[in-house]
């Protein structure tokens, strides 16, 4: 015969309702694991559109198959056409105008697999260093190149010094200034690559080494 203490318990327990699952078993909700799963189903919703988004926004641009110099002619070999995802405000040149690309030159130096921007080329009709040219660096001090800034391109004279205790005299060479660096803060030098006839080039780069040469802007 059951005690009062569980008779109370059996009558508590069957005035409980409890809805049955499938199973005939009552049902226990995993709140925690249905808020996950909708969390999931949301966020799998979001990657998907973004990468969809993503896919219809590449387009077709030039980017370098092989490393080109600074100041080398691009040829065909050099470039291809890749597809890309672009970020906002980069500037590119279109996978169309490939063709407009081959034989300009490249106005600094250009690695493979980057993708080409219209900065990084040489402005169409600027001077290019010929086959019987060649380039010379010199360290210049103030008085030894005029204070306006010179273009690219500028027609000079490199004024080539005699050494010191020596009876040579002074000589003169026509070239033009590739480029000209800003003039040091402490020292005020400037750097310079002139490019001078190929004949010349070692004089002129035997005098630039002891800082016997100038530069006089010639006007054009």
């Amino acid at each position: 015969m059951a005690t009062p203490t569980i008779q109370r318990r059996r009558r508590a327990a069957a005035s409980t309702p409890v809805t049955p699952g499938p199973t005939g078993l009552p049902t226990r909700r995993r709140w925690g694991r249905v808020g996950a799963g909708a969390a999931a189903v949301v966020a799998g919703a979001w990657i998907a559109a973004a990468l969809v988004t993503s896919a219809g926004s590449r387009t077709d641009v030039v980017v370098l198959a092989d490393d080109v110099g600074r100041y080398e002619t691009i040829e065909r070999s050099d470039l291809r056409v890749a597809s890309i995802a672009l970020e906002p405000g980069i500037d590119t040149v279109a996978a169309g105008d490939i063709d407009d690309i081959v034989g300009r030159a490249a106005g600094t130096e250009l690695s493979a697999g980057s993708v080409l921007s219209p900065q990084e080329l040489v402005p169409t009709g600027q001077r290019l260093v010929a086959d019987g040219e060649a380039i010379v660096g010199a360290r210049l001090a103030p008085g030894d190149a005029p204070l306006r800034d010179l273009v690219r391109g500028a027609a000079v004279l490199v004024v080539v010094r005699p050494q010191a205790g020596s009876a040579g005299e002074i000589q003169s060479v026509e070239g033009w200034l590739l480029d000209l660096g800003e003039a040091d803060a402490t020292t005020g030098e400037r750097s310079a690559s002139l490019v001078v006839p190929r004949g010349d080039a070692d004089d002129v780069a035997a005098a630039a080494a002891e800082k016997r040469i100038s530069i006089v802007a010639l006007e054009e």
